[in-house]
């Protein structure tokens, strides 16, 4: 146009290439876990590793005692009914664990919530060893496990963020995530065998 200088053209700027983590274990031709945030901070190396087997038993745990109640009764309701109390126990104690974690020191809260999953867990096993295992037991004791699952959860979460720094959360959040996830998935396989006969 006139009146107008002709302005010359901008030279092209080189590609900015982000630097890798420091530690990462390959999961393919572009994806990357890295696993940085475990490997220089040893309470979240001692939560991960605690946590993921408190995890892995709880989805045993979840799984199998349907799995009984069902053996014993050959009931679909009775299933159903197991995991509308444990919906029940999460319900009421959901917001309770928010609050708690919140009045009391979480270290103690959590451990006092895994000593009532041990007790929880060794009850079950004692049940399943009887000549003749109790239903009601496994009623009672899937809504304790929810109820403290429920307790447990806000003041294990809050932990993370309090074990690395801001840059490694990302990192440390994937690892958390894929933890969940292998527990979700192998725990729950462990957890079957083949059909018991109680009669």
């Amino acid at each position: 146009m006139a009146g107008y200088p002709e302005l010359p053209e901008l030279p092209e700027l080189p590609e900015v290439q982000r630097a890798e983590p420091r530690r990462t274990w390959k999961l393919g031709r572009s994806a990357r876990l890295d696993i940085t945030p475990i490997r220089t901070s040893r309470d979240l190396r001692l939560l991960f590793i605690g946590g993921g087997i408190s995890f892995a038993g709880s989805m045993l745990t979840f799984v199998a005692i349907p799995y009984q109640a069902y053996q014993l009764t050959h009931s679909s309701l009775i299933v159903g009914l197991l995991s509308l109390a444990e919906l029940v126990a999460l319900l009421l104690t959901g917001f309770l664990g928010g609050a708690l974690a919140d009045a009391f020191d979480r270290r103690r809260l959590l451990r006092v919530s895994e000593t009532g999953l041990l007790i929880g867990s060794l009850i079950l096993v004692v049940n399943a060893a009887l000549g003749h295992s109790q239903l009601w037991v496994l009623f009672v004791i899937s809504f304790l496990l929810a109820a403290l699952d429920g307790i447990q959860s806000p003041a294990l979460n809050s932990f993370v963020p309090r074990l690395v720094s801001p840059d490694q959360l990302p990192a440390t959040s994937a690892l958390m995530s894929l933890r969940s996830q292998v527990g979700m998935i192998a725990a729950p396989a462990l957890s079957l065998d083949p059909p018991i006969d109680h009669r």
